[in-house]
C-alpha cells in the first residue's frame, strides 16, 4: 500500500507574533501575568497560604486568559460569550412579531364582490337580472349584517 502525506490545510493557520503566539495569544498573556503579579503582590501580605494565592490569581486570570487561548466555534471566546449574553439574557425569548394578512381581507371584499355580480351576463333576461340583483342585494347585506368587520368593494 502506498501512503502519501495529506497536505495541511493552510486555510486554519495562525501567523505567529512572538515565539509560538500569535497576536491575540500574546496580548491576552502579558496583561494575565502583570495583572496576576500585582494581585499576588497585595495579596500575599494579607497572611494567606500560597495555595489560596495561587487560587486568587488563577480566577483573575482565567477569564483573561480564555479570551485569548480558547475558540469556540471558530469564535473568541470574548465573541462567543458576548454572542451567548445578548441572545440569551438581553434579547427577549419571545419576540413578538405580527403582520397584517392584507391579502386575505382583498380575498374576503373579492368574495363578496363575486358573490354581489353573481349571474351577471347576458343569460337572463331584463325581469330575471332584476330579481337576481334583489337577491344578492338581499344576500350581500345579510353577509354584511352577519360580518361588520367586512366591507364591500364601493
Amino acid at each position: 500500500m502506498i501512503i502519501q502525506p495529506v497536505p495541511r490545510d493552510i486555510r486554519n493557520i495562525e501567523a505567529k507574533f512572538i515565539g509560538p503566539f500569535t497576536k491575540r495569544q500574546f496580548f491576552s498573556i502579558v496583561p494575565a501575568a502583570v495583572l496576576g503579579l500585582l494581585v499576588a503582590k497585595l495579596i500575599k501580605p494579607l497572611g494567606l497560604t500560597d495555595d489560596a494565592v495561587v487560587a486568587c490569581v488563577a480566577l483573575i486570570d482565567a477569564p483573561i486568559l480564555m479570551c485569548g487561548l480558547v475558540d469556540f466555534y471558530g469564535m473568541p471566546a470574548w465573541v462567543y460569550f458576548k454572542d451567548v449574553v445578548t441572545t440569551k439574557v438581553l434579547a427577549p425569548a419571545d419576540r413578538p412579531y405580527a403582520t397584517e394578512n392584507t391579502f386575505q381581507n382583498l380575498a374576503q371584499q373579492n368574495r363578496i364582490t363575486y358573490e354581489y355580480f353573481d349571474g351577471d351576463d347576458t343569460e337572463y333576461s331584463v325581469k330575471q337580472m332584476k330579481q337576481k340583483t334583489k337577491a344578492n342585494q338581499k344576500r350581500l347585506k345579510k353577509y354584511l349584517e352577519a360580518n361588520p368587520d367586512m366591507k364591500g368593494i364601493q
